[in-house]
């Protein structure tokens, strides 16, 4: 509204243009007060010294006091701000008080025509004289474009001229008065024109400014978003020449070390890298690699990828704009190039392994539907056409129906599941499937189905059954076999047994001394062999039962030291005869054993007969026992005999082998002595271990387990 001060509407007030405009008029105003008092003083001292003679002195002197008390606020407010900064805004109230100080400075312009002028007397002179007084007051003011204080000083000072021209009526003073109107409204047009000037300026200095500041502040968010990227941009004008980059080029794979001037154009940028030897697959065809780049660059249909010399992979994408300009972006994926081939090489691998272990793999929605089935192996096995079906489907391809309730338990219990055996048939055909699969969740942990694969384990289940039954009939051989042993082995013993009474009657001369010397040693040879062949034959009695799960272990509290005694005495003849020397070691707090007496007696024998038997003549045998941090009882039995190689360490170990010909010495016997030791330790719940060096000797250890092992107390307590 042109009327208010500063022009200032209260409910636009917040408007940049109004707080601009309020602004500008208050620094007008304030640059042109020197001028409007400086003129109202001069203009009020020239229009005294006019009126001298006609007005009373002591009149004139009080009017000219009050022009300069009201010039002397406003010179103090022009000292006061001339220099300072210009202000952000200007209040309203501010804007009242400039309204209200040209009311004050017109005051007396417009007393003075009331009370100093009198048309019928000298009205040519004091018309000019106060007209143009209160006229050039307004225009100056005018000057400072702020028409409502203008048109305020006017009013006031016109005004009352023009009301006592009215009053004195005449053709000539309504003459007058309408030369005042028509001045004062040419006066409003031409101060109501400069304000809408000045205000169009204003505006379009603001509008101007507020451009540029979007068009930095713009460019500004632009240049920190392209700084912030990984990835080198470049901005290309229609021309396709470089506006600005960000920056990024100098570590950039494919541009380093490259001048990149605005202006440059992409032309030149891409054929100082070619010539810079950048890209090895433009090497001897620069110019063609060139245009190749400048034809998709011109198309930007898909990315652009180029690897370059350092082996580093470039990707570099085309996004254009409205106006024509086009961003050139160019990221460097090494890594991630590297990161897609290892993903490849993985889902690859993935593939194969699913190919390898399983025949098909399937999927089922959480309606229990068969949403994919697909076969890795061509097979003739009816499962393909499930394919969309429900998991019921399967009752007519599987002929217990137990089986789909057990698959369908599988399921609901949302839980994975391996090698769910199962059993399909169709048209006369059998297979046998094994099924493996897992519950799958959506990454909100909603349930989404089961996904699995079948493998074909016909040729398993089937190579399986034949096993079964191989086994079943090596088991029903050994079985008859150890039955026949065992059987011939009683039919060997009663006669056995004869042929033993019989010769050693005949030795002891029971009926009759044999007068030969010769028919002697016969009866001897003959009670030795049938001695022989009747501990082998229990022996391979003593395997039988073992094998065939009949063997009774009788336990009971063995004295270790008595234990070693005995078996030491029994063996102690052929040790002597051989030039062996024997010792014996058991600690002094030595649990008893909890064992079959006859068997871990037996165990010894054999152990130490060989010992015997295999070392040579002037050897040491050693019979040792102790007892284990975990309160283990082991017997060992060591020799310096010429020892065993690894090979024949297990050959001798089976029953009938006697290991190779360095083990094989001239003396009696048929390899059962140490299976049989091994499957008596076993039967115990031990273990026999044999360690041995060819040149070295052999140490034989039986170990048995804890629980045989009785302390004192519990040996006082049975």
């Amino acid at each position: 509204m042109v009327w208010l001060p500063f022009e200032l509407d209260p409910a636009t007030s917040h408007l940049p243009v109004a707080e601009k405009i309020r602004v500008h008029q208050a620094l007008e105003l304030v640059k042109q007060l020197p001028i409007m008092l400086g003129g109202n003083l001069s203009l009020s001292l020239l229009t005294a010294l006019a009126l001298w003679g006609t007005v009373s002195p002591a009149h004139l002197f009080m009017w000219l006091a009050l022009f300069w008390i009201a010039a002397i606020p406003g010179f103090r407010h022009w000292l006061k701000y001339r220099l300072a900064p210009e202000p952000e805004r200007v209040s309203v109230k501010t804007a009242w008080r400039a309204a209200a100080f040209s009311l004050i400075v017109a005051a007396p312009w417009g007393l003075g025509n009331w009370f100093f002028f009198d048309p019928a007397r000298h009205e040519t002179e004091l018309i000019i004289i106060f007209v143009t007084g209160g006229l050039t007051a307004g225009v100056v003011s005018a000057l400072a474009t702020v028409p409502s204080i203008c048109l305020v000083f006017v009013a006031v000072t016109i005004l009352p001229l023009l009301l006592k021209l009215c009053l004195e009526g005449g053709v000539e003073h309504g003459a007058m008065a309408s030369m005042l109107v028509i001045y004062l409204g040419f006066l409003s047009v031409f101060v109501r024109n400069s304000y809408r000037r000045m205000k169009r300026e204003i505006e379009a200095g603001i509008e101007k400014q507020y451009i540029q500041e979007k068009l930095q502040d713009a460019h500004r968010r632009l240049s920190q978003a392209m700084t912030r990227t990984s990835e080198e941009i470049l901005l290309f004008d229609s021309n396709e020449c470089l506006v600005m980059d960000n920056a990024k080029w100098a570590a950039s794979p494919l541009f380093p070390d490259i001048q990149m001037p605005q202006g440059a154009s992409l032309a030149s940028l891409i054929g100082a890298s070619v010539k810079a030897g950048l890209v090895p697959a433009a090497l001897h065809r620069e110019q063609a690699w060139v245009e190749e780049f400048l034809v998709w660059y011109r198309m930007a249909e898909n990315d652009f990828i180029v690897e370059t010399k350092d082996a580093r992979m470039c990707r570099l994408s085309v996004q254009p704009t409205d106006d024509g300009d086009r961003f050139l972006v160019l990221a460097d994926v090494t890594q991630l190039h590297a990161e897609s081939a290892k993903a490849k090489l993985s889902a690859q691998r993935l593939k194969d392994f699913a190919e390898t272990a399983a025949d098909w793999m399937w999927e089922l929605d959480a309606e229990r539907k068969f949403s994919v089935i697909s076969h890795n192996n061509p097979s003739s096995i009816p499962v393909m056409d499930l394919a969309g079906q429900n998991l019921r489907a399967l009752q007519k391809i599987l002929p217990n129906q137990a089986v789909l309730e057990e698959i369908d338990h599988r399921l609901s219990a949302k839980a994975p599941f391996r090698d769910l055996r199962f059993r399909i048939e169709l048209d006369g055909k059998a297979w046998s499937l094994s099924a493996s699969g897992k519950p799958v969740y959506d990454e909100n942990g909603r349930f989404q189905g089961h996904r699995g694969t079948v493998r074909d384990i016909t040729a398993e289940v089937l190579a399986e059954s034949q096993l079964k039954e191989a086994k079943e009939r090596a088991e029903e051989s050994s079985r008859s076999k150890s039955d026949f042993l065992a059987h011939m082995s009683h039919e060997l013993r009663t006669p056995l047994n004869a042929i033993l009474g019989f010769s050693e009657m005949m030795t002891l001369g029971l009926h009759g001394k044999i007068e030969q010397p010769e028919y002697l040693d016969y009866v001897e040879t003959i009670h030795e062999s049938g001695a022989h062949l009747l501990a082998i034959i229990n022996d391979i009695l003593e395997i039988s039962r073992i094998e065939s799960g009949k063997a009774q272990i009788r336990e009971k509290d063995i004295d270790v030291n008595v234990l070693f005694e005995s078996c030491l005495r029994l063996i102690e003849g052929r040790a002597v005869e051989a030039g062996h020397v024997t010792t014996m070691h058991v600690p002094v707090q030595m649990p008893e054993l909890c064992a079959d007496e006859r068997y871990i007696k037996q165990i010894l024998m054999n152990l130490l007969g060989n010992a015997v038997k295999f070392t040579p003549t002037g050897g040491r045998i050693s019979l040792a026992a102790e007892v284990t941090a975990q309160q283990t009882i082991c017997f060992q039995v060591s020799d310096d005999g010429p020892g065993m190689s690894e090979a024949d360490q297990i050959r001798v170990l089976t029953p009938f082998d006697r290991g190779s010909a360095l083990t094989r010495v001239e003396t009696e016997g048929c390899g059962l002595g140490l299976p049989l030791s091994r499957m008596l330790t076993e039967l115990h719940g031990g273990q026999l271990h044999l360690a041995s060096e060819v040149g070295k000797g052999t140490t034989i250890t039986v170990e048995f387990p804890p629980d045989r092992t009785l302390t004192r107390q519990a040996a006082a307590g049975n």
